[in-house]
């Protein structure tokens, strides 16, 4: 079957899924998904527009009465020189913030003072009226959440553009993030049970074994591997309970990451410790240690911890957060697909049901041979806990390349942008299928196309095909109608 450019009319409209063993793509409905931005689980908020400096000011300017403004290691920096120091943030559209709460601002100031917020709306710029305060403490990482879910100049109004003006003369400053956000929430001790969040020092951790370059810089714990069994150590503790360890990790090149643990009963050793990749070269990855089930954690008195961040020499590194989580850490209370963690990392509401824009949930189970899903699905195994769960965005490179023997589950949810018909490809190695609900839930889901042995496809597409969409008639679904801004579950 052959489809050339012209087919794509209005109003059918098309979207293309691959699943598969080896490879998952989505293109979703001629839409474009928002990822939520993040890299620090001190987000928590809902976040909706987010300033994060990673590698540049990301648009704000127009500075006054500050000196040295530039995006430097992760961080907006400056040093205040006058008595009105403020900057101000990229004009953006109408409906930027339309439904936002208020501002979550992650700033460090050399000495205590004052923190201001003005932003802009169909009333008038920066001005008084439009403009709240608070004071800030000094040498620390501080969280301020300017909350304007009351204020007359925010709700229902279209804010355009930001200004934040920090401190006193004199005052040097760091900012990690803005963020404008549609709820706030503020952290659940129950949950981050024993947090290294190395806002102002290392924490107790130290570098006994093959680190060099170690140090605490802006809120971050940092080395450089020099050696096959480079490792950190965490401070003494005493704690029972947890459910495991989350760590938010970066590096130059990627690597395992390797936990130990100590206890009452013993001392650091490979029955003691666990296992997990850190495959986003460069960016940050939440690292996920659960380990509820592990014979030597649950029930045992906790007494040190112990990272490996990997085995090649020469690999700079970082960790933003070790963490160990309390009893609902990896659990998905919710019922959202996204394990509490995950809810945290990517600033969402752990407690409500809630969908991460822009992502599936990718559970993994490993040494599963199957060529066909029916084989799959009658499987005990998977019903079983995964090996692997991540939450990533269809249109990147799939996690689960180039592994053999195992099989994957994604779920997520699809929102038509206009009503109309659609139609959905999808293309895959081996059994692939894919399913669409009618509504919002998993239990009217349908299959809607599919590649299996048993229907005459074979072992699928090769991913080295130059054609992974139109080799077989079951690749393409039926057309399907779909309601603008209704929300469908998608398998």
């Amino acid at each position: 079957m052959h489809r050339n450019s012209s087919s794509f009319v209005s109003p059918l409209r098309f979207a293309r899924i691959a699943l598969a063993l080896s490879a998952m793509l989505l293109i979703p409905l001629g839409s474009t998904l928002a990822l939520p931005v993040a890299d620090s689980i001190i987000v928590r908020e809902g976040t909706r527009v987010i300033w994060d400096f990673e590698s540049s000011n990301d648009g704000w300017g127009s500075a006054n009465m500050i000196t040295g403004l530039a995006a430097s290691k992760g961080c907006l920096r400056g040093t205040v020189n006058g008595g009105d120091p403020y900057m101000a943030g990229p004009l953006l559209s109408e409906t930027a913030f339309k439904d936002t709460v208020g501002v979550a601002v992650r700033i460090y100031m050399s000495a205590a003072g004052p923190l201001e917020l003005f932003w802009e709306n169909e009333n008038g710029s920066f001005a008084g009226t439009r403009r709240v305060v608070q004071t800030v403490p000094g040498q620390q990482w501080t969280t301020v959440r300017f909350d304007l879910s009351s204020n007359p100049e925010w709700v229902g109004k279209t804010i355009r553009r930001l200004r934040l003006d920090p401190g006193a003369v004199g005052t040097i400053f760091a900012i990690d993030y803005v963020a404008a956000v549609d709820h706030f929430q503020q952290p659940d001790v129950n949950w981050l049970t024993q947090a290294n969040n190395f806002d102002t020092s290392l924490d107790g951790w130290t570098a006994p074994s093959q680190v060099s370059n170690f140090l605490w810089e802006e809120g971050k714990l940092k080395g450089k591997t020099s050696g096959v069994d480079p490792h950190i150590v965490g401070p003494t503790i005493s704690l029972t309970g947890q459910t495991g360890v989350m760590a938010q990790f970066k590096a130059r090149a990627g690597c395992p990451v390797k936990l130990y643990w100590t206890t009452t009963e013993g001392g650091f050793s490979e029955t003691r410790s666990s296992s997990a990749n850190y495959t986003n070269t460069g960016g940050w990855q939440l690292l996920k240690f659960d380990l509820r089930n592990h014979p030597e954690w649950a029930g045992k008195t906790i007494t040190q911890l112990r990272l490996g961040p990997g085995t090649a020499s020469a690999n700079n590194f970082e960790f933003d957060s070790i963490i160990m989580t309390g009893a609902e850490g990896f659990d998905d209370a919710d019922g959202d697909l996204i394990d509490g963690i995950s809810e945290l990392a990517f600033g969402t509401d752990p407690a409500q049901r809630s969908q991460l824009k822009g992502r599936l949930t990718h559970e993994r189970w490993n040494d599963i041979g199957f060529y066909s899903t029916s084989e799959l699905v009658a499987d005990r195994k998977f019903y079983s806990k995964p090996d692997i769960v991540r939450y990533d965005h269809p249109l990147a490179s799939s996690p689960f390349y180039q592994v053999n023997y195992f099989a994957t589950h994604a779920r997520g949810w699809i929102t038509a942008p206009v009503t109309g018909t659609y139609r959905f490809w999808i293309s895959g190695a081996n059994g692939v299928q894919l399913l669409l609900s009618e509504d919002g839930t998993k239990y009217s889901k349908r299959k809607i196309a599919e590649l299996n042995p048993e229907i005459g496809t074979g072992h699928g597409v090769a991913s080295i095909s130059t054609n992974l969409w139109d080799n077989f008639g079951s690749q393409m679904s039926k057309e399907i109608h779909l309601t603008q801004g209704s929300k469908y579950y998608l398998e």
